[in-house]
């Protein structure tokens, strides 16, 4: 956060000369500090927003898991992750999408089990995810198919 340093100057001297009025300079303080409300709980208009990046991730990953079943049974694509590639030639399709659901539910669960605790991290967190799957995937199938 950028701050005018005269403001910042006018601000110390006055709350100098307050000093005497511990009350006065608190409020003084709370008026010029920035809001931050990350010690603040959420609200449950904000709990309620969530839904949408948990609806998000799960929609990314479920065009994931369709999309790539429907590559790997057509030999359109092979398996770039390892411990997945094993996965689908040792237990096949059904396997696939049984890991792959877990490798969602378990941070969907953690999100969950963490968003009143930890509601602006939690919030980035999703957010971020979601980015970075919608990133990774849309890179590895624009390789794929063009």
């Amino acid at each position: 956060m950028v701050y005018n340093a005269r403001v910042v100057s006018h601000r110390a001297k006055v709350t100098m000369a307050m000093a005497s009025e511990p009350e006065l300079a608190m409020s003084l303080a709370r008026i010029t500090e920035p809001a931050d409300r990350s010690s603040d709980p959420p609200t449950a208009a904000e709990l309620r927003a969530l839904w949408l990046p948990f609806v998000l991730f799960v929609v990314v990953s479920v065009a994931d898991t369709i999309s790539s079943v429907i590559m790997l049974r057509n030999g359109m694509m092979e398996e770039a992750n390892p411990m997945m590639r094993w996965v689908w030639e040792a237990g096949g399709a059904l396997a696939f999408c049984c890991v792959k659901a877990l490798l969602v539910a378990v941070p969907l669960a953690l999100f969950n089990a963490l968003k009143v605790r930890r509601y602006w991290f939690i919030r980035r967190v999703v957010w971020v995810t979601i980015l970075g799957y919608v990133v990774i995937y849309g890179f590895f199938f624009y390789i794929g198919n063009f």
